[in-house]
């Protein structure tokens, strides 16, 4: 998803001065902003053993140095410790999309479908506060 309408957060982006630093702020109001589609993820996740519930992360990374977009979005952690086939982050798709042999039990977005509007109002509140926040760092 795309967001717009930043216009003022954007100016304060710039007063930041620094691609590594603007990035920093975006992640960190992205992560916040997401909580509430991966709280429901978590909740709607079927559960086993409980691996895949708690392996529901959200991931936020700049794709070009010096770029000042940021790439958001959902993933399964790799971790169980067994081996490839005992991780989560192998096997979630199947319980995501179903198979031929097991139907599909959505998670991921029916939560993202149900909390897009929330993201988007507590990325504008966060990417506010992380700003004000570098901006007052910086000036200290």
């Amino acid at each position: 998803m795309r967001v717009d309408g930043l216009e003022a957060a954007k100016a304060r982006l710039l007063e930041l001065r620094d691609a590594a630093l603007t990035a920093k702020v975006l992640s960190q109001a992205a992560r916040k902003a997401f909580k509430p589609v991966i709280e429901a993820a978590r909740q709607k996740v079927p559960v086993d053993t409980g691996l895949l519930r708690d392996s529901i992360r959200v991931t936020a990374k700049q794709p070009k140095r010096g770029d000042t977009s940021i790439v958001v979005g959902l993933r399964i952690a790799a971790g169980g410790g067994g081996g490839k086939r005992e991780s989560a982050a192998w096997r979630w798709h199947f319980v995501e999309l179903g198979t031929a042999k097991l139907p599909a039990r959505p998670f991921l977005r029916p939560a993202l479908d149900r909390n897009h509007q929330a993201v988007l109002e507590l990325f504008k509140v966060e990417l506010q506060k992380s700003i004000a926040k570098a901006l007052k760092k910086r000036a200290a």
